[in-house]
């Protein structure tokens, strides 16, 4: 996942200098801000995507392009219920 994101968008990066113009916008999740437990490998990666994303956006800013990174909310699925799940277990039953 990072290393196909850095690879995708500098090639893009490339162009929009040429046109002193660009708009990145990447998106991740909402564990970036509050990992969720059992998730280490899927956690550090979409970390990293932000990080490297705000990182690359103070050295393309003077050729005009900004990069943004969004954060999607929660998702119901099977992964996310299963978890919530546990949550609710520790919770209410010890």
């Amino acid at each position: 996942m990072f290393k196909t994101t850095c690879h995708l968008t500098l090639l893009a990066v490339e162009n929009m200098k040429k046109n002193s113009y660009g708009r990145i916008i990447n998106t991740a999740s909402l564990t970036v801000k509050e990992p969720l437990s059992n998730l280490v490998l899927s956690n550090t990666m979409r970390a990293a995507v932000a990080i490297w994303a705000k990182t690359l956006a103070t050295v393309i800013a003077p050729f005009g392009i900004t990069v943004n990174t969004i954060l999607t909310g929660l998702f119901g699925n099977r992964q996310y219920f299963s978890q919530k799940h546990r949550q609710l277990q520790d919770r209410w039953y010890y």
